[in-house]
């Protein structure tokens, strides 16, 4: 089992991306969510 250490954030417009990595900076897990919203 991997400890996640640091995690990143990246707030685009309509993308979130969230990266996580272990101590050493190996990628442990990325994940991508689209969030597609109209503000009128």
């Amino acid at each position: 089992m991997t400890n996640i250490t640091t995690i990143g954030l990246d707030l685009a417009k309509s993308v979130f991306q969230i990266h996580c990595a272990d101590r050493d900076g190996q990628r442990v897990k990325r994940n991508i969510t689209v969030t597609v919203y109209s503000i009128p």
